[in-house]
């Protein structure tokens, strides 16, 4: 068996990363989380500079992977994201994709952002956003509304907070 490790999934917050952890710890498969501790440190939902690594054997690999799909309903390397037709089961029920978590934590911290402050909640969500995007977009069609209800909320607060400051008149912020 190899001792190299070998990183078979990423999670946003360390709670989740610790729960499939120990769904493979159940199934006898050793593993090991890398960044859980800068993730609790930074103390922030989705943290912001790191995901939380999931790693095990490279022996294990296909085992745990195996393990974490069928248990913690978490595909595959190699699923194809959903897809508009794919995005409704038998039972009528939508699935869940990977990035649905984060697109309503976006969502979430684009809302509460309006009332709260406006323009560091939203740069939050837009780096979540931006996170989706580099992550392939693997979103369900409800995953896909919130990102772009985020998207559009982040922009119309970008654009208020830049004609407050003066941005749009020439040389106003800069005397030009």
């Amino acid at each position: 068996m190899s001792r190299q490790l070998m990183t078979i999934a990423t999670f946003a917050t360390a709670e989740e990363a610790h729960l499939a952890r120990n769904v493979l710890r159940n199934e006898g498969v050793v593993a090991y989380l890398d960044a859980e501790n800068v993730a609790g440190a930074l103390g922030l939902p989705g943290s912001l500079m790191c995901e939380v690594k999931l790693q095990v054997a490279e022996g294990d690999a296909q085992r745990a992977t195996e393990v974490l799909a069928q248990e913690a309903s978490l595909p595959p390397d190699n699923a194809l994201p959903a897809t508009e037709d794919s995005d409704k089961e038998e039972g009528g029920e939508e699935e869940v994709a990977p990035d649905d978590p984060m697109a309503w934590r976006a969502f979430l911290t684009a809302m509460v952002g309006v009332p709260l402050v406006p323009p560091l909640l939203h740069l939050y969500s837009a780096w979540l956003l931006a996170r989706i995007v580099y992550r392939g977009f693997r979103l369900s069609r409800a995953g896909r509304e919130y990102f772009w209800l985020s998207a559009l909320l982040d922009s119309v607060v970008f654009l208020f907070v830049g004609w407050l400051l003066g941005w749009g008149k020439a040389g106003f912020v800069w005397g030009w």
